[in-house]
C-alpha cells in the first residue's frame, strides 16, 4: 500500500469562521479519530494535500502524521473521507483514522485489469462488473489496488471473486460475484437494452406515485 509522511500542526481553535480563515491561508482543517482515543484536530498545508489525493486517484494510502513542534511517535492514518467545496471543488476537511501495525482494516480498492483479452480480439467485448473490491488486512499486506490479467480471456470467459487468489488479505465480496467477462457483441447491446427499458419502467412508476399522491 501506499505510504506517505506529512507534518501537520495541532489546531487549537475550532469553529466555522477559524476553519474559513485557515482555508484562506492555504490550510486544510482535518481531524484524527479512532480506538475510543480523543479525535486530534490538525491544520495541513493545502500543497502538500492536493498532489497526494491526486496523486492516489482514489487508491487507499497510509499517512503518516507528524505534528510540527511536537515530540513523540508519529501517528499511522488512513484516509476515511474527504470534503470539497461543491462550488469551486476545493478541498476543505480531511477525516482520518487512526490505524496500528497490527490491526486488520477494511478498506475499498479500486480493480485494474491487465493486457487486451483475446476474445476482444475477435471481436468481443471486455464488461467490467466490480470495478472495487472489499478487501481487510494488517496495513502492510494491504494491496494499492487488485490487478486482473485478462489477456486470456476468451468469448464468454468470466472472472469471479473466488477466481483470484488474495495473499496475506481477505475478500469481503461474496465469491459468486461477476468480475470481469468478455461478451459478445450483441449480448451488451441486449444488456444496454435492458438497462435502458428497466430505467424507464422505474421512472414511469415514481411518476404515477406522484400522480396518486396529488
Amino acid at each position: 500500500m501506499h505510504r506517505f509522511s506529512i507534518e501537520v500542526e495541532k489546531r487549537e481553535t475550532m469553529g466555522k469562521n477559524k476553519a474559513k480563515s485557515s482555508r484562506k491561508n492555504d490550510l486544510i482543517p482535518g481531524v484524527v479519530y479512532g480506538h475510543k482515543e480523543k479525535n486530534r484536530h490538525f491544520l495541513v498545508k493545502r500543497d502538500d494535500m492536493v498532489p497526494l489525493l491526486r496523486k492516489l486517484k482514489g487508491e487507499p494510502a497510509i499517512i503518516e502524521l507528524s505534528f510540527k513542534d511536537e515530540s513523540g511517535d508519529n501517528m499511522m492514518t488512513i484516509i476515511k473521507e474527504y470534503q470539497k467545496d461543491p462550488m469551486t471543488d476545493r478541498l476543505i476537511h480531511l477525516d482520518l483514522q487512526l490505524i496500528h501495525a497490527k490491526e486488520a482494516l477494511k478498506v475499498t480498492v479500486p480493480v485494474v485489469t491487465k493486457g487486451t483479452p483475446e476474445g476482444v480480439k475477435t471481436g468481443g467485448i471486455l464488461e467490467i462488473s466490480l470495478r472495487e473490491l472489499h478487501i481487510e488486512a494488517l496495513p502492510d499486506n494491504l494491496p494499492d489496488n487488485i490487478e486482473l490479467d485478462v489477456s486470456s480471456l476468451k468469448m464468454g470467459d468470466k472472472i469471479h471473486v473466488k477466481d483470484i487468489e488474495f495473499k496475506n488479505a481477505r475478500c469481503l465480496n461474496e465469491s459468486y460475484q461477476l468480475i470481469a467477462a468478455v461478451i459478445a457483441p450483441k449480448a451488451a447491446k441486449a444488456a444496454e437494452e435492458k438497462t435502458e427499458a428497466e430505467t424507464a419502467v422505474s421512472a414511469e412508476g415514481a411518476e404515477s406515485a406522484e400522480a396518486k399522491e396529488e
